[in-house]
């Protein structure tokens, strides 16, 4: 009925008639609001946070205009966040109703000759049919469509809503992954004028700690080329999510002869340090400062030399630090219990997880091998971990074929915020670890 009926309006278009046509107000008899219209379904799973407080500032002030204005209010869930539950217990004190509807039955709005009416099942009260004057449709935050087009361009993840993706939820909460870039308010997500404009502060509070230096430091972790080994072939320069990788000419002295060849070459002002094209590389070109094969090796090598009295399943879990690792970060804070025996070796994402990383760990004795990634759509580094699904379904497919079972090696998406499920994830896979028994250490 909306866009057909000038009586079915949303909550935005009814706060512009409180507050311009009081006159308006004062010939209405009834009006019923309807909450969750187009949120909290399959298309937008997520609550706007907003609606329902919204809906009773603008209930209590059709009662302040119009004392003798009956105000229905028709509900999944009463969601007043914060202070603003007590704004709640005054609209009940002033006689505005509140009915609660099955969400697999949401109300329908129909009209009978010129007169509008609703009908919905209440979970207390039963089958109604309420007539009104006014319908108003309290409907949800939904992100821009162009959304993807400025990701792509700005180089910055989107969420699985399609709001912009901060680079951690705890603890940089205002910036992206790309340096120099911000958010705030409902760009990252649902959200209230007043947690939008503390937000802003902080995005420009994070701004001026750039503009006030006269010259900045790039990040100690980034990638190099080791040329000796490059071949050219421009695989990183592919999939490397910053474009911060290109081809260069190099002239090359064969004895009485010279030739021009192509060689990797990366931009250190550029590179985030994800480590796909580590990972990537055929010809093990590439490396990672801090964070490379030669940190990773030994940290593999020395997890594994760790022996009980009794046997208990050892397992290499190769954490991404933005989301799985800060997962099981939470599940310590948390007290969320999980078996000693993982030995977590921290990566910057999961799109740098080699397959030689996965089959040192095997063949150096580990049982069980782990890889913890950030939900798609949700990395960090925009692809990495896209990349990193298409690899890791490679490596668990080849592992059958030199002896070592498939059900040795899982790969999970767990989020910044998801210490429980990284929890019992590990614990799952430990126990059927057990129920496997120990590998026999290949030669």
């Amino acid at each position: 009925m909306y866009g057909q009926d000038d009586k079915v309006i949303t909550q935005s278009k009814l706060e512009k008639v409180l507050f311009n046509n009081e006159e308006y107000m004062k010939e209405l008899k009834s009006i019923v609001m309807i909450q969750c219209v187009g949120s909290r379904n399959e298309e937008h799973p997520y609550c706007s946070r907003m609606c329902c407080a919204e809906a009773i500032k603008n209930a209590l002030k059709a009662r302040e205009i119009n004392p003798d204005i009956n105000v229905i209010i028709l509900y999944r869930d009463i969601r007043t966040y914060g202070f603003k539950e007590k704004y709640y217990n005054i609209a009940r004190d002033k006689g505005i109703i509140f009915i609660e509807f099955d969400e697999n039955k949401p109300p329908e709005v129909k009209k009978e000759n010129s007169q509008l009416n609703i009908v919905l099942e209440g979970k207390d009260v039963g089958k109604l049919k309420i007539d009104t004057d006014l319908v108003v449709l309290s409907t949800g935050i939904v992100p821009p469509e162009d959304n993807f087009d400025l990701a792509k361009m700005l180089k910055v993840p989107l969420n699985e809503d399609k709001f912009f993706l901060e680079a951690h939820v705890k603890l940089r909460p205002s910036d992206f992954a790309t340096e120099g870039i911000f958010l705030c308010g409902t760009a990252r997500g649902t959200a209230n004028i007043s947690e939008s404009i503390a937000q802003a502060i902080s995005a420009a509070s994070r701004a001026v700690t750039i503009l006030s230096k006269e010259t900045l430091e790039t990040e100690g972790v980034t990638a190099h080329v080791l040329e000796e080994k490059c071949l050219g072939c421009g695989r990183c320069v592919e999939i490397c999510p910053y474009k911060a990788i290109e081809l260069i000419e190099v002239d090359k002295q064969m004895g009485l002869f010279s030739n021009t060849i192509k060689k990797a070459h990366v931009i250190k002002v550029v590179c985030k340090g994800c480590g796909t094209c580590v990972a990537e590389c055929p010809d093990s070109a590439m490396n990672l400062d801090h964070f490379g094969t030669t940190q990773i090796a030994p940290m593999i090598e020395e997890a594994i030399q760790v022996k009980e009295k009794e046997w208990t399943p050892r397992i290499i879990a190769f954490l991404c630090n933005w989301c799985s690792y800060a997962g099981a970060d939470l599940a310590g804070v948390s007290r969320y219990q999980y078996p000693p025996n993982i030995r977590i070796i921290r990566v910057m994402c999961s799109g740098g997880i080699s397959r030689s990383y996965i089959l040192k760990a095997f063949l150096n004795g580990a049982d069980g091998v782990f890889v913890g990634g950030c939900h798609i759509g949700d990395c960090h580094y925009i692809s990495g971990n896209e990349y990193a699904l298409d690899r890791l379904d490679h490596i668990k497919n080849f592992l059958g074929k030199i002896g070592i079972e498939e059900e040795r090696f899982e790969r999970h998406w767990i989020s910044a915020s998801e210490g429980k499920q990284f929890s019992e994830i590990v614990t799952e896979f430990t126990k059927k670890i057990e129920m496997l028994g120990e590998r026999v250490k290949n030669s």
